[in-house]
């Protein structure tokens, strides 16, 4: 899958530069001891196994003697996790290693325009191909004085993104290029390329171009610094590691349904730039100790940023994001929420009501309040930011623009939770005529578009056109995905769902000769479906992941609803709930909707509850 600027608002680079003395041991006598010792020895195969990481590129510069890991991460969290890791702070302990520090950089949204264009020779690649590749990193220092077209940090960081200046993209035909990530340091002003080519030739083609040579003749950058390092061998085993999207915060698990009547509807929106998390950037050099816990080592960068630069001093306020994402990823939500209301009331106070930096907090804010009430997006705080996001994007960025689509679902996800299905449908019918002029109807935000109608359609009793939609979005997730993608088992979901309401309602205006026929055949079919879609979800989520159990939960709920089966969906409500409790607590809406799923069940099974 293609990253979006959502994954590279949400990804980290950490760059981790190690001195080497050389003869400091016998086994590690030089270069060519440690390009053994990573390539046929295997040194880098422990890598392949840390949470989260995209990958992690071992260079090497002889101009200076440096050994490099140049990692991406798919979120701070899971950096963070690493860095308190072994297997991070085990690195200043070589004796063949006499310094080392590190750095984490914010990768900068229109990244995605120029990473991974040029394939690798072999899929996956292999360490002849590797060996031959090149890294250059460059350094633009930035005077923010310089010039009026960047008079802050945020100028440029419109540049960089698709939907503004989009400058990475002059970077995405380069022959040879394999990737070029722009990462920013905010406490150094500093802006950086780091560029993969596959080939030394193809490095030494761009650097006689005017592509580079002009860099430097920027009004805005008054110092330019790179380096040339090689790719070593081993590199192969880090990279490509796990597809992007795979570790973005999962929407909140819906309430399970009710037995006999309704099952769960899963609506699984793209929210492309919704989430934006602008993380701040912290130097660490290693001694040897072991690190504090990532939430509380950032809180306190935090604290020093503010009695050095100020509370709304820009890099405070990304350091503060920082904080306040970690704390989200970690579940802590209360403990982040005072760090996001700090974000907005700076950016307010700074920026005005109707900067986009402004509505991006006032977005980032109302997901984390929604999340605390078990994702339900309906409350008012939430819902009232919610709407003044989406009117002040329509008004500065138009009513097609990914950001306003993203408001919009998010309006339209609260008028459903109030059951106010009229303002929902018309939002989300506007959405999805946008995205298919835009994009086109068989487009992965379309599908995304066609289930979110679907599910307002269902609970407006517009059962007929919701099936349609359904029956759409998982053929062309099928078509597009694959059989066993997230999404298309979301879809499988959906409309297996779907089916068994329609399964325990009178049959359709046409009868066939034999009603209960159709009845037990929408029940069969749905039934298929959702066993299905539990495999999947077994095979790539796990046994506990929510979204499984919310389809044990609507296998249970379509057992239940024929009388003669009720038995069998008791086990399944039981593991269920128990694994809901042990994850979730007691007193989670997610587990109390299965308490009473199952409370329901045993009430039937006790009075021998008939479905008329």
């Amino acid at each position: 899958m293609k990253p979006t600027a959502r994954d590279m608002a949400a990804a980290k680079l950490l760059y981790v530069q190690l001195r080497m003395d050389w003869g400091a041991t016998a086994a590690m006598r030089g270069p060519e001891d440690l390009r053994s010792a990573l390539g046929d020895g295997g040194g880098t195969a422990a890598w392949a196994e840390v949470e989260g990481l995209r990958h992690k590129y071992f260079v090497y510069s002889p101009d200076t003697g440096t050994y490099s890991g140049v990692y991406v991460f798919f979120s701070m969290a899971k950096l963070a996790a690493y860095m308190d890791s072994e297997l991070f702070t085990a690195q200043a302990s070589h004796e063949h290693v006499s310094e080392v520090s590190a750095v984490v950089l914010d990768v900068m949204e229109g990244s995605e325009l120029c990473i991974e264009n040029t394939a690798w020779g072999s899929s996956p690649a292999v360490c002849e191909e590797v060996s031959s590749a090149v890294m250059l990193v460059v350094h633009l220092k930035i005077d923010y004085d310089a010039s009026p077209d960047f008079p802050d940090e945020a100028a440029l960081r419109r540049a960089m993104k698709a939907d503004g200046g989009g400058y990475p993209g002059a970077f995405a035909g380069l022959p040879g290029l394999r990737g070029k990530y722009f990462v920013y340091d905010g406490a150094l002003e500093t802006c950086s390329g780091f560029y993969t080519f596959v080939s030394r030739a193809a490095l030494d083609a761009y650097m006689r171009s005017e592509l580079f040579a002009q860099q430097a003749d920027f009004p805005h950058v008054k110092e330019v610094t790179y380096s040339v390092h090689e790719v070593l061998p081993g590199t192969e085993r880090t990279m490509d590691l796990r597809g992007w999207g795979s570790e973005l915060p999962a929407p909140a698990a819906p309430a399970a349904p009710a037995v006999g009547a309704e099952a769960a509807v899963e609506v699984a929106v793209e929210v492309a730039g919704a989430e934006k998390g602008i993380a701040g950037d912290e130097s660490e050099t290693l001694a040897g100790q072991a690190p504090a816990a990532p939430a509380e080592m950032l809180r306190e960068a935090a604290g020093m940023h503010a009695d050095a630069l100020g509370p709304g001093h820009p890099a405070t306020l990304e350091v503060a994001q920082q904080v306040g994402q970690v704390l989200r990823e970690q579940t802590r939500l209360g403990e982040a929420e005072p760090w996001y209301r700090q974000i907005l009331a700076a950016k307010r106070a700074q920026l005005g009501d109707v900067h986009l930096e402004t509505l991006d907090a006032m977005v980032d804010l109302a997901i984390l309040l929604a999340e605390q009430q078990g994702g339900d997006g309906a409350g008012s705080e939430a819902d009232t930011l919610h709407r003044e996001a989406l009117r002040g994007r329509r008004e500065a960025l138009g009513a097609d623009n990914p950001a306003t689509l993203a408001s919009i679902a998010h309006v339209a996800e609260a008028c459903r939770l109030r059951e106010e299905f009229g303002e929902a449908e018309a939002l989300l019918r506007e959405a999805l005529s946008a995205i298919c002029d835009g994009k086109g109807s068989e487009h992965p935000e379309a599908m995304a578009a066609m289930t979110a109608l679907a599910g307002v359609l269902r609970g407006a009793r517009k059962l007929v056109e919701a099936e349609q939609l359904y029956k759409r979005a998982l053929e062309g997730r099928r078509k597009g995905l694959g059989e066993f993608h997230p999404d298309t088992l979301a879809s499988v979901n959906n409309l297996s769902s779907l089916q068994c309401l329609l399964g325990a309602r009178s049959p359709p205006r046409k009868s066939p000769p034999n009603p209960s026929m159709q009845l037990q055949g929408n029940l069969v079919e749905a039934e298929m479906m959702l066993y299905l879609l539990l495999d999947g979800r077994q095979a790539s989520l796990g046994e506990t992941h929510p979204d499984t159990l919310n389809t044990t939960e609507s296998i249970a709920a379509l057992l239940g609803g024929q009388p003669g089966r009720r038995a069998e969906a008791e086990p399944l409500l039981r593991a269920s709930l128990q694994h809901r409790r042990a994850t979730l607590g007691d007193s989670h809406s997610a587990t109390l909707s299965t308490a009473r799923q199952l409370g329901q069940l045993l009430t039937n099974l006790a009075v021998g509850f008939q479905l008329n």
